[in-house]
């Protein structure tokens, strides 16, 4: 026998405490690779009054070439390019400030692109119900910081859904439609009684 080899027992021990050592990182890695995360899709439609599609498969191509339109005795007395965004608040109901409160919220509100009619999240997953409410954003001029969210005079949008997320799987919120109050031209809307700008654009 080599005398650099150890005796058989040590051997045997050795390769007893490989086996263990295995079969430990064998059932711990299920722990350590736990998914943390759910994932949340939500898609949405634009209609007329009239139940008619906008966007998508509709008349219009996108929402992001709306027009606003604001009465004479607005400060904004002009036709006005607009896009029309979704946003998706997710808050915890369980939470001690309710939703009222910023930390309530599970992440940051999130504004989806004009250009699409599907959208999709990672959140922390929870072992109870998260409330997600929905809103529409216009921004005007192309400018993110002219914005307001539009009330229900001339917006309708479903109201808030409470779902649970779990490790690792899919939350489908399912389609959502919002009811515009458009005009003949489906592209024009008057922003008069929904839409509180901030003074710097309004």
């Amino acid at each position: 026998m080599d005398p650099m080899d150890p005796p058989v027992r040590d051997r045997a021990w050795t390769s007893s405490a490989r086996l263990w050592l295995a079969a430990a990182l064998a059932a711990s890695a299920p722990l350590a690779c736990a998914p943390t995360e759910g994932y949340v899709e939500i898609a949405w439609s634009f209609i007329d009054q009239g139940g008619s599609t906008l966007y998508p498969d509709g008349v219009l191509a996108d929402s992001c070439d709306f027009t606003a339109a604001f009465a004479a005795e607005s400060a904004s007395d002009t036709l006005r390019p607009a896009k029309l965004r979704v946003e998706l608040e997710i808050c915890d109901p369980a939470c001690d400030g309710d939703c009222e409160d910023p930390a309530c919220m599970v992440v940051e509100p999130t504004q989806f692109a004009c250009n699409t009619a599907r959208g999709a999240l990672t959140i922390p997953a929870t072992g109870g119900d998260y409330r997600f409410t929905t809103r529409i954003v216009a921004e005007l001029d192309g400018d993110p910081d002219c914005a307001c969210v539009l009330s229900t005079d001339c917006a309708l949008v479903p109201g808030p859904r409470d779902r649970a997320v779990r490790p690792g799987l899919v939350t489908d919120l399912q389609n959502y439609q919002f009811v515009l109050d458009v005009t003949d031209d489906p592209s024009i809307l008057d922003l008069t009684p929904c839409c509180a700008l901030p003074d710097s654009c309004a």
